[in-house]
Protein backbone atom coordinates (compact mmCIF):
# COMPACT_ATOMS: atom_id res chain seq x y z
CA UNK A 1 0.00 0.00 0.00
CA UNK A 2 0.71 3.40 -0.93
CA UNK A 3 -0.28 6.47 1.63
CA UNK A 4 -0.94 9.52 -0.17
CA UNK A 5 -1.13 12.50 2.01
CA UNK A 6 -3.50 15.34 0.78
CA UNK A 7 -1.45 18.05 1.51
CA UNK A 8 1.47 17.51 -0.37
CA UNK A 9 -1.40 16.72 -3.69
CA UNK A 10 -2.70 19.61 -2.54
CA UNK A 11 0.52 21.24 -2.96
CA UNK A 12 1.67 19.64 -5.96
CA UNK A 13 -1.73 20.76 -7.59
CA UNK A 14 -0.89 24.27 -6.16
CA UNK A 15 2.81 24.60 -7.66
CA UNK A 16 1.48 23.44 -10.83
CA UNK A 17 -1.40 25.84 -11.44
CA UNK A 18 0.72 28.30 -10.02
CA UNK A 19 4.14 28.13 -11.96
CA UNK A 20 3.24 29.93 -15.24
CA UNK A 21 1.63 32.13 -13.30
CA UNK A 22 4.98 32.93 -11.48
CA UNK A 23 6.84 32.84 -14.47
CA UNK A 24 4.46 35.55 -16.22
CA UNK A 25 5.33 38.20 -13.07
CA UNK A 26 9.13 37.53 -13.53
CA UNK A 27 9.27 37.99 -17.41
CA UNK A 28 6.31 39.70 -18.15
CA UNK A 29 5.84 42.99 -16.18
CA UNK A 30 7.80 45.51 -14.62
CA UNK A 31 10.36 44.36 -12.17
CA UNK A 32 9.35 46.24 -9.10
CA UNK A 33 6.14 44.81 -9.55
CA UNK A 34 6.97 41.24 -10.31
CA UNK A 35 9.49 41.19 -7.42
CA UNK A 36 6.58 42.37 -5.20
CA UNK A 37 4.10 39.67 -6.52
CA UNK A 38 6.25 36.73 -6.35
CA UNK A 39 6.74 38.13 -2.39
CA UNK A 40 3.02 38.02 -2.06
CA UNK A 41 2.66 34.59 -3.38
CA UNK A 42 5.53 33.16 -1.02
CA UNK A 43 3.68 34.66 2.16
CA UNK A 44 0.82 33.39 1.01
CA UNK A 45 1.44 30.12 -0.05
CA UNK A 46 3.55 29.47 2.79
CA UNK A 47 0.37 30.09 4.76
CA UNK A 48 -1.98 27.62 2.90
CA UNK A 49 0.75 25.13 3.25
CA UNK A 50 1.16 25.80 6.91
CA UNK A 51 -2.87 24.96 7.71
CA UNK A 52 -3.27 21.66 5.74
CA UNK A 53 -3.49 18.72 8.12
CA UNK A 54 -0.87 16.49 7.51
CA UNK A 55 -2.20 13.25 8.92
CA UNK A 56 -4.68 13.41 5.99
CA UNK A 57 -3.97 10.63 3.69
CA UNK A 58 -5.39 8.40 0.86
CA UNK A 59 -4.26 4.39 0.49
CA UNK A 60 -3.47 3.08 -3.29
CA UNK A 61 -2.53 -0.64 -3.84
CA UNK A 62 1.33 0.68 -6.16
CA UNK A 63 -0.10 -2.02 -8.32
CA UNK A 64 -3.20 -0.09 -9.32
CA UNK A 65 -1.93 3.40 -9.10
CA UNK A 66 1.30 2.67 -11.40
CA UNK A 67 -1.24 0.61 -13.80
CA UNK A 68 -3.12 4.09 -13.60
CA UNK A 69 -0.30 6.18 -14.18
CA UNK A 70 1.02 4.15 -17.05
CA UNK A 71 -2.67 4.20 -18.85
CA UNK A 72 -2.63 8.44 -18.07
CA UNK A 73 1.01 8.21 -19.99
CA UNK A 74 -0.81 6.53 -22.83
CA UNK A 75 -3.96 8.67 -23.04
CA UNK A 76 -1.16 11.83 -23.33
CA UNK A 77 0.96 9.58 -25.55
CA UNK A 78 -2.01 9.80 -28.72
CA UNK A 79 -3.25 13.19 -27.41
CA UNK A 80 -0.93 15.87 -29.41
CA UNK A 81 0.02 17.24 -26.25
CA UNK A 82 4.05 18.38 -26.83
CA UNK A 83 3.92 16.51 -30.13
CA UNK A 84 3.40 13.08 -29.57
CA UNK A 85 0.03 11.61 -31.02
CA UNK A 86 -2.73 13.36 -33.05
CA UNK A 87 -2.49 16.61 -34.83
CA UNK A 88 -5.67 18.87 -34.70
CA UNK A 89 -6.61 21.94 -36.38
CA UNK A 90 -6.35 23.90 -32.95
CA UNK A 91 -2.55 22.10 -32.20
CA UNK A 92 -1.04 24.77 -34.78
CA UNK A 93 -2.34 27.63 -32.32
CA UNK A 94 -0.47 25.59 -29.56
CA UNK A 95 2.92 25.42 -31.88
CA UNK A 96 2.73 29.03 -32.59
CA UNK A 97 2.02 30.23 -29.40
CA UNK A 98 4.82 28.10 -27.74
CA UNK A 99 7.53 28.94 -30.50
CA UNK A 100 6.52 33.04 -30.34
CA UNK A 101 7.17 32.91 -26.42
CA UNK A 102 10.25 31.06 -27.10
CA UNK A 103 12.05 32.96 -29.04
CA UNK A 104 11.27 36.45 -28.63
CA UNK A 105 11.81 38.76 -25.91
CA UNK A 106 9.10 39.14 -23.34
CA UNK A 107 6.77 41.15 -23.64
CA UNK A 108 6.08 39.39 -26.94
CA UNK A 109 5.80 42.10 -29.82
CA UNK A 110 4.35 41.64 -33.53
CA UNK A 111 4.29 43.41 -36.39
CA UNK A 112 1.41 42.68 -38.17
CA UNK A 113 -0.50 44.86 -41.47
CA UNK A 114 1.56 47.66 -40.46
CA UNK A 115 1.11 48.08 -36.62
CA UNK A 116 2.29 47.09 -33.50
CA UNK A 117 0.40 44.11 -31.60
CA UNK A 118 1.13 42.59 -28.04
CA UNK A 119 0.67 39.17 -27.50
CA UNK A 120 -2.32 39.05 -24.63
CA UNK A 121 -4.01 35.81 -24.21
CA UNK A 122 -4.94 32.88 -21.58
CA UNK A 123 -1.50 31.86 -21.13
CA UNK A 124 -0.88 29.55 -18.82
CA UNK A 125 -0.37 26.67 -20.75
CA UNK A 126 1.62 27.88 -23.03
CA UNK A 127 4.06 30.30 -21.34
CA UNK A 128 6.04 27.48 -18.77
CA UNK A 129 7.67 25.18 -21.26
CA UNK A 130 9.40 28.18 -23.67
CA UNK A 131 10.49 30.38 -20.63
CA UNK A 132 12.32 27.41 -18.95
CA UNK A 133 13.75 25.18 -22.34
CA UNK A 134 13.22 28.04 -24.68
CA UNK A 135 16.95 27.81 -24.40
CA UNK A 136 17.32 23.78 -25.36
CA UNK A 137 15.52 24.35 -28.79
CA UNK A 138 12.35 23.80 -30.46
CA UNK A 139 11.82 19.98 -29.49
CA UNK A 140 13.05 20.29 -26.21
CA UNK A 141 9.86 22.75 -25.70
CA UNK A 142 7.53 20.47 -27.14
CA UNK A 143 9.39 17.32 -24.96
CA UNK A 144 9.11 19.20 -22.19
CA UNK A 145 5.09 20.08 -22.60
CA UNK A 146 4.24 16.43 -22.34
CA UNK A 147 6.50 16.03 -19.06
CA UNK A 148 4.67 18.85 -17.76
CA UNK A 149 1.45 17.21 -19.39
CA UNK A 150 2.21 13.52 -17.92
CA UNK A 151 2.26 15.57 -14.77
CA UNK A 152 -0.89 17.49 -14.83
CA UNK A 153 -2.54 14.26 -16.01
CA UNK A 154 -1.73 12.09 -13.38
CA UNK A 155 -2.46 14.62 -10.93
CA UNK A 156 -6.06 15.17 -12.25
CA UNK A 157 -6.52 11.31 -12.62
CA UNK A 158 -5.80 10.75 -8.65
CA UNK A 159 -8.13 13.63 -7.69
CA UNK A 160 -10.42 11.52 -9.83
CA UNK A 161 -9.83 8.43 -7.78
CA UNK A 162 -10.03 9.91 -4.77
CA UNK A 163 -13.07 11.58 -5.14
CA UNK A 164 -15.12 8.72 -6.40
CA UNK A 165 -13.69 6.40 -3.81
CA UNK A 166 -12.86 4.00 -6.34
CA UNK A 167 -8.72 3.28 -6.69
CA UNK A 168 -8.69 0.94 -9.79
CA UNK A 169 -7.61 1.19 -13.11
CA UNK A 170 -11.10 0.54 -14.19
CA UNK A 171 -11.50 3.90 -12.65
CA UNK A 172 -9.29 5.77 -14.50
CA UNK A 173 -10.28 4.59 -18.12
CA UNK A 174 -14.16 5.88 -17.28
CA UNK A 175 -13.18 8.73 -17.15
CA UNK A 176 -11.18 8.74 -20.05
CA UNK A 177 -13.77 7.37 -22.21
CA UNK A 178 -16.74 8.68 -21.22
CA UNK A 179 -18.61 11.61 -22.29
CA UNK A 180 -22.27 12.44 -23.42
CA UNK A 181 -24.35 10.13 -25.47
CA UNK A 182 -23.55 11.84 -29.06
CA UNK A 183 -24.45 8.89 -31.02
CA UNK A 184 -28.22 10.11 -30.73
CA UNK A 185 -27.88 13.06 -33.07
CA UNK A 186 -25.83 11.24 -35.77
CA UNK A 187 -28.48 8.41 -35.46
CA UNK A 188 -31.46 10.48 -35.62
CA UNK A 189 -30.02 12.71 -38.99
CA UNK A 190 -28.16 9.44 -40.49
CA UNK A 191 -29.79 6.27 -39.64
CA UNK A 192 -27.25 3.74 -39.02
CA UNK A 193 -25.02 5.02 -42.30
CA UNK A 194 -21.27 4.33 -41.51
CA UNK A 195 -20.25 3.43 -44.49
CA UNK A 196 -18.13 6.37 -45.71
CA UNK A 197 -15.68 6.85 -42.77
CA UNK A 198 -15.99 7.11 -39.17
CA UNK A 199 -17.75 9.86 -37.68
CA UNK A 200 -16.61 11.96 -35.09
CA UNK A 201 -20.11 11.90 -32.89
CA UNK A 202 -19.32 14.76 -30.44
CA UNK A 203 -20.94 17.46 -33.71
CA UNK A 204 -23.96 15.52 -33.85
CA UNK A 205 -26.24 16.30 -30.97
CA UNK A 206 -26.04 20.03 -32.23
CA UNK A 207 -28.62 19.14 -34.63
CA UNK A 208 -26.75 20.95 -37.29
CA UNK A 209 -26.91 23.93 -35.48
CA UNK A 210 -24.52 27.11 -35.88
CA UNK A 211 -25.08 27.24 -32.04
CA UNK A 212 -22.47 24.64 -31.26
CA UNK A 213 -24.19 22.62 -28.72
CA UNK A 214 -20.94 20.83 -27.39
CA UNK A 215 -20.36 19.08 -24.21
CA UNK A 216 -17.43 16.82 -25.18
CA UNK A 217 -15.98 13.83 -23.65
CA UNK A 218 -13.05 13.22 -21.88
CA UNK A 219 -10.72 12.04 -25.11
CA UNK A 220 -12.25 14.78 -27.02
CA UNK A 221 -11.72 17.49 -24.34
CA UNK A 222 -7.92 15.95 -24.18
CA UNK A 223 -7.19 16.04 -27.86
CA UNK A 224 -8.77 19.55 -28.76
CA UNK A 225 -8.66 21.71 -25.80
CA UNK A 226 -5.67 20.61 -23.60
CA UNK A 227 -4.98 24.48 -22.69
CA UNK A 228 -8.33 24.59 -20.46
CA UNK A 229 -8.58 20.77 -20.33
CA UNK A 230 -5.75 20.67 -17.52
CA UNK A 231 -6.69 23.80 -15.47
CA UNK A 232 -10.21 22.42 -15.69
CA UNK A 233 -10.00 19.19 -14.69
CA UNK A 234 -7.03 19.60 -11.78
CA UNK A 235 -8.82 23.31 -10.77
CA UNK A 236 -11.84 21.21 -10.06
CA UNK A 237 -10.03 17.94 -8.40
CA UNK A 238 -9.24 19.95 -5.33
CA UNK A 239 -11.99 22.62 -5.30
CA UNK A 240 -14.79 19.56 -5.41
CA UNK A 241 -12.55 17.72 -2.98
CA UNK A 242 -12.67 20.71 -0.68
CA UNK A 243 -16.30 21.31 -1.65
CA UNK A 244 -17.31 17.56 -1.06
CA UNK A 245 -14.98 16.20 1.49
CA UNK A 246 -13.62 18.95 3.58
CA UNK A 247 -16.91 21.05 2.86
CA UNK A 248 -14.51 24.38 3.59
CA UNK A 249 -13.89 26.66 0.57
CA UNK A 250 -12.45 29.06 2.86
CA UNK A 251 -8.68 28.37 1.15
CA UNK A 252 -9.78 28.01 -2.16
CA UNK A 253 -8.81 31.42 -3.93
CA UNK A 254 -5.32 30.19 -3.05
CA UNK A 255 -5.75 28.19 -6.25
CA UNK A 256 -8.85 29.68 -7.74
CA UNK A 257 -7.12 33.00 -8.56
CA UNK A 258 -4.49 31.34 -10.99
CA UNK A 259 -7.56 30.28 -13.23
CA UNK A 260 -7.70 33.88 -14.39
CA UNK A 261 -4.52 33.24 -16.67
CA UNK A 262 -5.54 29.63 -17.84
CA UNK A 263 -8.85 29.64 -18.50
CA UNK A 264 -11.53 32.18 -17.09
CA UNK A 265 -14.15 29.97 -18.57
CA UNK A 266 -13.23 27.27 -16.03
CA UNK A 267 -13.21 29.86 -13.34
CA UNK A 268 -16.90 30.96 -14.30
CA UNK A 269 -17.70 27.57 -14.10
CA UNK A 270 -16.70 26.85 -10.70
CA UNK A 271 -18.11 30.17 -9.14
CA UNK A 272 -21.87 29.26 -8.76
CA UNK A 273 -20.90 26.54 -6.54
CA UNK A 274 -17.95 28.74 -4.45
CA UNK A 275 -21.11 31.47 -4.30
CA UNK A 276 -23.72 28.87 -2.81
CA UNK A 277 -20.97 27.99 -0.15
CA UNK A 278 -20.14 31.31 0.46
CA UNK A 279 -23.73 32.28 1.32
CA UNK A 280 -24.23 28.96 3.52
CA UNK A 281 -21.49 29.69 5.48
CA UNK A 282 -22.42 33.10 5.79
CA UNK A 283 -19.26 34.31 4.55
CA UNK A 284 -17.34 33.08 7.51
CA UNK A 285 -13.50 32.81 7.15
CA UNK A 286 -13.30 34.05 3.36
CA UNK A 287 -11.75 37.16 4.27
CA UNK A 288 -8.92 36.55 5.68
CA UNK A 289 -5.90 38.92 4.70
CA UNK A 290 -4.05 35.87 2.30
CA UNK A 291 -7.44 35.99 0.02
CA UNK A 292 -7.63 39.43 0.49
CA UNK A 293 -4.01 39.91 -0.85
CA UNK A 294 -4.88 37.55 -3.83
CA UNK A 295 -6.84 40.18 -4.93
CA UNK A 296 -3.61 42.14 -6.61
CA UNK A 297 -2.40 39.51 -8.81
CA UNK A 298 -5.81 37.98 -9.93
CA UNK A 299 -6.80 42.24 -10.44
CA UNK A 300 -3.63 42.01 -12.78
CA UNK A 301 -3.80 39.20 -14.99
CA UNK A 302 -7.21 40.27 -15.46
CA UNK A 303 -6.29 43.12 -17.24
CA UNK A 304 -3.84 41.22 -19.27
CA UNK A 305 -6.32 38.52 -20.34
CA UNK A 306 -8.68 41.70 -21.20
CA UNK A 307 -6.78 43.83 -23.04
CA UNK A 308 -7.41 41.72 -25.98
CA UNK A 309 -11.41 42.77 -27.20
CA UNK A 310 -14.16 40.11 -27.27
CA UNK A 311 -16.66 42.72 -29.13
CA UNK A 312 -16.59 41.04 -32.64
CA UNK A 313 -16.66 37.27 -31.63
CA UNK A 314 -20.34 35.81 -32.21
CA UNK A 315 -21.84 36.01 -28.74
CA UNK A 316 -25.78 36.35 -27.41
CA UNK A 317 -28.35 34.57 -26.10
CA UNK A 318 -29.59 30.98 -27.40
CA UNK A 319 -32.58 32.29 -29.14
CA UNK A 320 -30.67 35.42 -30.34
CA UNK A 321 -31.24 34.56 -34.23
CA UNK A 322 -34.80 33.75 -33.98
CA UNK A 323 -36.48 35.48 -36.62
CA UNK A 324 -40.45 32.67 -37.00
CA UNK A 325 -42.36 30.87 -34.88
CA UNK A 326 -41.21 27.86 -37.03
CA UNK A 327 -37.62 28.80 -36.08
CA UNK A 328 -38.27 29.49 -32.18
CA UNK A 329 -39.87 25.77 -32.52
CA UNK A 330 -36.76 24.06 -34.22
CA UNK A 331 -34.42 26.08 -31.87
CA UNK A 332 -36.27 25.01 -28.54
CA UNK A 333 -36.36 21.33 -30.24
CA UNK A 334 -32.43 21.29 -31.14
CA UNK A 335 -31.62 22.46 -27.00
CA UNK A 336 -34.13 20.24 -25.50
CA UNK A 337 -32.96 17.25 -27.16
CA UNK A 338 -29.03 18.65 -26.61
CA UNK A 339 -30.20 18.54 -22.81
CA UNK A 340 -31.86 15.14 -22.74
CA UNK A 341 -28.95 13.49 -24.13
CA UNK A 342 -25.66 15.28 -22.96
CA UNK A 343 -27.25 15.53 -19.18
CA UNK A 344 -30.78 14.26 -18.47
CA UNK A 345 -30.27 10.65 -19.07
CA UNK A 346 -27.40 10.24 -16.68
CA UNK A 347 -28.90 12.64 -14.22
CA UNK A 348 -32.23 10.57 -13.75
CA UNK A 349 -30.77 7.25 -14.06
CA UNK A 350 -27.83 8.68 -11.07
CA UNK A 351 -30.90 9.76 -9.16
CA UNK A 352 -32.81 6.52 -9.07
CA UNK A 353 -29.83 4.84 -8.10
CA UNK A 354 -27.98 6.35 -5.54
CA UNK A 355 -30.46 8.96 -3.80
CA UNK A 356 -30.75 6.46 -0.80
CA UNK A 357 -27.07 6.70 -0.66
CA UNK A 358 -25.04 8.57 1.61
CA UNK A 359 -22.75 10.16 -0.42
CA UNK A 360 -26.24 11.24 -2.96
CA UNK A 361 -27.48 12.75 0.37
CA UNK A 362 -25.15 14.52 1.83
CA UNK A 363 -24.18 16.09 -1.52
CA UNK A 364 -27.86 16.32 -3.10
CA UNK A 365 -27.29 20.48 -3.65
CA UNK A 366 -24.50 20.35 -5.19
CA UNK A 367 -25.62 17.43 -8.03
CA UNK A 368 -29.02 19.29 -8.60
CA UNK A 369 -27.16 22.93 -8.98
CA UNK A 370 -24.78 21.14 -11.74
CA UNK A 371 -27.52 19.82 -13.32
CA UNK A 372 -28.74 23.55 -13.11
CA UNK A 373 -25.65 24.46 -14.71
CA UNK A 374 -25.85 22.20 -17.07
CA UNK A 375 -28.84 22.96 -18.34
CA UNK A 376 -28.46 26.84 -18.32
CA UNK A 377 -24.85 26.74 -19.79
CA UNK A 378 -26.32 26.26 -23.64
CA UNK A 379 -28.07 29.54 -23.11
CA UNK A 380 -25.40 31.37 -24.26
CA UNK A 381 -22.83 31.44 -27.02
CA UNK A 382 -19.36 33.29 -27.04
CA UNK A 383 -17.02 32.24 -30.13
CA UNK A 384 -17.70 30.72 -33.47
CA UNK A 385 -17.36 26.93 -32.27
CA UNK A 386 -18.90 28.20 -28.92
CA UNK A 387 -16.26 28.22 -26.13
CA UNK A 388 -18.65 29.52 -23.96
CA UNK A 389 -20.61 26.11 -23.34
CA UNK A 390 -17.28 23.72 -23.87
CA UNK A 391 -15.60 25.37 -21.50
CA UNK A 392 -17.35 26.57 -19.11
CA UNK A 393 -19.57 23.35 -18.55
CA UNK A 394 -15.80 21.38 -18.00
CA UNK A 395 -16.32 21.91 -13.76
CA UNK A 396 -19.42 20.56 -13.67
CA UNK A 397 -18.80 17.29 -16.26
CA UNK A 398 -15.87 16.63 -13.85
CA UNK A 399 -18.27 16.15 -11.07
CA UNK A 400 -20.85 14.37 -13.19
CA UNK A 401 -18.15 11.42 -13.80
CA UNK A 402 -17.44 11.58 -10.20
CA UNK A 403 -21.07 11.18 -9.59
CA UNK A 404 -21.42 8.16 -11.88
CA UNK A 405 -18.84 6.33 -10.56
CA UNK A 406 -20.32 6.72 -7.40
CA UNK A 407 -23.45 5.57 -8.79
CA UNK A 408 -21.57 2.23 -10.51
CA UNK A 409 -20.15 1.28 -6.66
CA UNK A 410 -23.61 2.06 -4.57
CA UNK A 411 -26.03 0.18 -7.15
CA UNK A 412 -26.57 -3.10 -5.72
CA UNK A 413 -28.61 -5.03 -8.24
CA UNK A 414 -26.74 -6.61 -11.33
CA UNK A 415 -29.26 -5.81 -14.25
CA UNK A 416 -28.43 -1.96 -12.53
CA UNK A 417 -24.38 -2.34 -13.16
CA UNK A 418 -25.06 -4.10 -16.31
CA UNK A 419 -27.48 -0.80 -17.58
CA UNK A 420 -24.92 1.22 -16.19
CA UNK A 421 -22.26 0.02 -17.65
CA UNK A 422 -23.91 -0.47 -20.99
CA UNK A 423 -24.23 3.59 -20.89
CA UNK A 424 -20.79 4.54 -19.93
CA UNK A 425 -19.64 2.04 -23.20
CA UNK A 426 -22.38 3.76 -25.82
CA UNK A 427 -21.32 7.30 -24.05
CA UNK A 428 -17.73 6.56 -25.22
CA UNK A 429 -18.18 5.80 -28.47
CA UNK A 430 -16.95 9.31 -29.44
CA UNK A 431 -14.13 9.22 -27.35
CA UNK A 432 -13.11 5.65 -29.45
CA UNK A 433 -13.26 7.44 -32.27
CA UNK A 434 -10.44 9.57 -31.42
CA UNK A 435 -8.48 6.82 -30.14
CA UNK A 436 -9.12 5.12 -33.27
CA UNK A 437 -7.96 8.41 -35.09
CA UNK A 438 -4.89 8.93 -32.35
CA UNK A 439 -3.62 5.27 -33.20
CA UNK A 440 -3.85 4.99 -37.39
CA UNK A 441 -2.55 8.27 -37.93
CA UNK A 442 0.32 8.58 -35.26
CA UNK A 443 3.63 6.65 -35.05
CA UNK A 444 2.58 4.87 -32.55
CA UNK A 445 2.92 4.56 -29.01
CA UNK A 446 5.36 7.56 -27.47
CA UNK A 447 5.81 8.67 -31.44
CA UNK A 448 7.25 12.01 -30.95
CA UNK A 449 6.25 13.75 -34.27
CA UNK A 450 5.67 17.59 -33.42
CA UNK A 451 4.86 20.10 -36.99
CA UNK A 452 8.26 21.13 -38.43
CA UNK A 453 9.74 24.19 -36.76
CA UNK A 454 9.60 26.02 -40.21
CA UNK A 455 5.82 25.13 -40.76
CA UNK A 456 5.28 26.92 -37.62
CA UNK A 457 3.98 30.49 -38.17
CA UNK A 458 3.86 33.70 -36.20
CA UNK A 459 0.77 34.07 -34.30
CA UNK A 460 -0.47 36.83 -36.47
CA UNK A 461 -0.06 34.64 -39.52
CA UNK A 462 -1.36 31.53 -38.32
CA UNK A 463 -4.60 33.21 -36.67
CA UNK A 464 -5.23 34.47 -40.31
CA UNK A 465 -4.63 31.21 -42.06
CA UNK A 466 -6.85 28.76 -39.90
CA UNK A 467 -9.47 31.67 -39.49
CA UNK A 468 -9.34 32.15 -35.80
CA UNK A 469 -10.68 35.39 -34.67
CA UNK A 470 -7.05 37.62 -34.59
CA UNK A 471 -8.46 39.78 -31.65
CA UNK A 472 -8.14 36.83 -29.08
CA UNK A 473 -4.29 36.90 -29.22
CA UNK A 474 -3.48 40.33 -30.22
CA UNK A 475 -3.81 43.18 -27.89
CA UNK A 476 -2.94 47.05 -29.41
CA UNK A 477 0.42 48.70 -28.46
CA UNK A 478 -1.21 51.45 -26.54
CA UNK A 479 -3.15 49.03 -24.34
CA UNK A 480 -3.60 50.21 -20.38
CA UNK A 481 -1.30 47.02 -19.06
CA UNK A 482 1.36 47.63 -21.55
CA UNK A 483 1.83 50.97 -20.93
CA UNK A 484 1.64 50.60 -16.91
CA UNK A 485 2.39 47.00 -16.16
CA UNK A 486 4.28 45.66 -18.69
CA UNK A 487 8.10 46.11 -18.88
CA UNK A 488 9.72 46.88 -22.11
CA UNK A 489 9.63 45.01 -25.25
CA UNK A 490 13.67 45.35 -26.03
CA UNK A 491 14.25 44.06 -29.39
Amino acid sequence: MFNLKIKHLKLATLGYLALPVILFFLTWVKVFIGVSMIALFAVVFYRYAAQLPKEETESFEITHLLLVLFVGLVWLSYSGVGGFGVKVHDHYKLYALAKDIAENAKPVLYEFNGQKYYLSAYLGYFITAPVLMGWAGYNAVQIFVFAYGFIGISLVLIWHLVLTNQKTVWTALIFIFIGGFDIAGYLFQNGFNFADSIPQFYWWNSLQSSDYLLYHGNSNLLFWSAPHTFPGWLASGIFFYDLIKKEDLKWSPVYLFTLVFWSPFILVGLLPYFVLKLLSDRFQGYFKWENILLVIPMALLAWFVTSVGVSDLDQGHFFRNVASGMQGVEHMFNYLWFIFFEVMIWGVIIYVYTRQSDFFQKNKKWFFLMLILLAFIPLYKLGKYNDWVQRVSMPSLFLLWVFVIRMLNVAKLKYAKILVGGLIFISSLDSITYWITGISETKGLFGFDPLKKEEVLPMPQAAVENGWPIEQFLAPEDASFFKYIAKENLE
